[in-house]
């Protein structure tokens, strides 16, 4: 059984964009795929018809005017127009000292990304806010306390090989991408999401990883992670499925 979740900048290993950098859609999320089954046309949904809530749509008319429902609703101009610093975000909502401090440190670390549809749900004046805690960096994100640890699902202890976790003995998560269109500040692969660092987010890590599935018969349950994998192009989501549903035990 195959699944995904959308736990994740989509990178081909080596080739790593920037948060913030739209660039990597045109090489990216239309790479042709080696040996890809041709499909047929499926009918498709306008994106116009896809209902905007007043807060987003006043938030769209506001800060995007002239940005036609189409465009809103694409998830690529969503990537596309994401907010990454100071700089962008000071201009939708008021930021604190220690918001300011972080959108500059963090781009060392752990960056920051927000998408359009995102900020218009953040409280421009509550820094308590949910939803704004989620997404904003802040200093304090940078304090570990006792017992804490980058990796606390102690994911790379039980990784065989790059991109596989193999916790329990009838299923594997096999993370495919480091890259997320918005980057949750709790996420618990901060250490590696958004750094363009792993170089195993390509074909040859993806194939490494089937190898070791395919190896391994008791492995019947496959979650496929990230990252998000849904920034993946309908060719690689493609290619990773039906390399994975061919392994006869899974």
């Amino acid at each position: 059984m195959t699944q995904t979740d959308d736990d994740g900048d989509p990178s081909s290993g080596n080739t790593y964009f920037p948060a913030g950098d739209g660039s990597f859609l045109k090489y990216y999320m239309n790479m042709p795929v080696a040996g890809a089954v041709p499909r047929a046309p499926v009918a498709k949904t306008s994106k116009a018809a896809f209902k905007i809530s007043a807060r987003s749509n006043t938030f769209r008319e506001r800060f995007f005017p002239g940005v036609p429902a189409r465009l809103w609703n694409d998830w690529r101009w969503q990537i596309q127009n994401r907010f990454h610093d100071a700089e962008s975000l000071s201009k939708i909502i008021t930021l604190t000292d220690t918001e300011k401090e972080m959108l500059t440190a963090c781009k060392e670390s752990f960056p920051c990304a927000i998408t359009p549809y995102y900020a218009s749900l953040l409280d421009p004046e509550d820094i308590s806010q949910p939803i704004r805690l989620s997404v904003v960096p802040r200093t304090s994100e940078t304090l570990t306390g006792a017992g804490e640890s980058d990796d606390p699902l102690n994911e790379d202890a039980q990784s065989p090989v790059p991109g596989i976790v193999h916790r329990y003995p009838d299923r594997v998560l096999f993370l495919v991408t480091d890259y997320c269109s918005t980057f949750c500040r709790y996420c618990t692969r901060s250490r590696m999401v958004g750094r363009g660092e792993a170089h195993f987010f390509n074909h040859k890590g993806w194939e490494r990883a089937i190898e070791y599935i395919h190896a391994h018969t008791e492995v019947r349950d496959v979650l496929i992670s990230g990252g998000d994998p849904l920034t993946l192009s309908d060719g690689l989501l493609e290619w990773l499925l039906e390399h994975v549903r061919a392994i006869p035990h899974v």
